[in-house]
């Protein structure tokens, strides 16, 4: 897998120099590299019966009942000593920011709602004191 990772980004690299001098030509040897995935894919597609799940062990399994601040302290290891939280952002940079007095608020869709912002992608930001909120 990581080879084929390497060889889209090897052929990405030098595409922009072979269509410089090769014009449409460069265009042949560059589609061997989708074709080899395209390949990789058909040779490791799963057969009926074989499982097609992946165990991650570092990914642990969360309840939607849990809380910011438990997600914020117990799994993310909580803000840095010697900062303060000043919001957190619970659904990416386009959501609305809730402030550290509504980190008793459920982390899931309902709970974030609730609070008046949205779960979006989930992708949590913390702002602490030394980084500024907006410029």
């Amino acid at each position: 897998m990581l080879a084929i990772l390497f060889a889209h980004a090897v052929a990405t690299a030098v595409a922009p120099l072979l269509v410089y001098r090769w014009g449409r030509m460069a265009f042949y040897p560059l589609s061997l590299v989708p074709l080899g995935s395209l390949g990789w894919v058909a040779l490791n597609w799963p057969q009926p019966g074989r499982a097609t799940t992946a165990d991650v062990q570092w990914v642990p399994g969360l309840s939607m009942n849990i809380t910011l601040r438990e997600l914020i302290d117990d799994y993310a290891g909580g803000v840095r000593e010697g900062r303060t939280l000043k919001a957190v952002i619970p659904g990416g940079s386009s959501v609305p920011i809730l402030l550290p007095e509504q980190l008793d608020t459920q982390a899931s869709f309902d709970g974030i709602a609730k609070a008046g912002s949205l779960l979006g992608s989930a992708a949590i930001i913390l702002e602490a004191t030394g980084w500024p909120l907006c410029k």
